[in-house]
């Protein structure tokens, strides 16, 4: 198994903080622009389409795409780093969701995915395993959409991730 360095002095609301910044940052972008509300969550409440990616790159959509999944998955990372060094006093580097999401005890792991599963009642206990894993590499791939333009996110579910990690910061298991 690959040793994950770590921070150690690092003070979870310091860490939640800057989240909370690139969470607002996503909210700002998303509500300033009703074009990227109307494309994302209604064309796909759940998914950038391959159909967004095209027109992305054709011109005829010209909306701040990249920098709102960006600010969304690197959120997601912070609130993940955050939780982990309220739990343990110790922040993982990395960028990887899933291996992020893997270093909490299972009753943490659960109370994230309930937390889910309370905000959107379609999902479940397996498909937000899914739905993380899908979603995992987003801050990279996104950091470097220019290089590859096909990648995917789940805007929607990354989203109420979010929600489900402010209110296990508030009362964790």
């Amino acid at each position: 198994m690959k040793k994950v360095r770590v921070n150690t002095g690092l003070r979870a609301e310091t860490v939640e903080l800057y989240a909370r910044e690139y969470f607002f940052a996503f909210e700002i972008i998303s509500a300033n622009n009703a074009k990227v509300r109307e494309i994302i969550f209604k064309d796909n409440p759940f998914n950038i389409s391959p159909r967004i990616r095209r027109k992305l790159r054709s011109g005829e959509l010209k909306e701040p795409i990249t920098p709102l999944v960006t600010c969304l998955a690197f959120s997601l990372e912070l609130y993940l780093k955050a939780l982990l060094v309220k739990l343990t006093g110790e922040c993982p580097r990395g960028h990887d969701l899933k291996c992020l999401f893997g270093m909490f005890d299972e009753p943490v792991k659960r109370g994230i995915i309930q937390g889910c599963c309370d905000i959107d009642p379609e999902l479940n206990f397996d498909n937000v395993g899914k739905f993380i894993e899908r979603i995992a590499t987003g801050y990279v791939d996104w950091r470097y959409a220019y290089e590859e333009q096909s990648q995917t996110y789940m805007i929607n579910f990354g989203a109420i991730l979010v929600k489900s990690l402010q209110q296990m910061l508030k009362n964790p298991a």
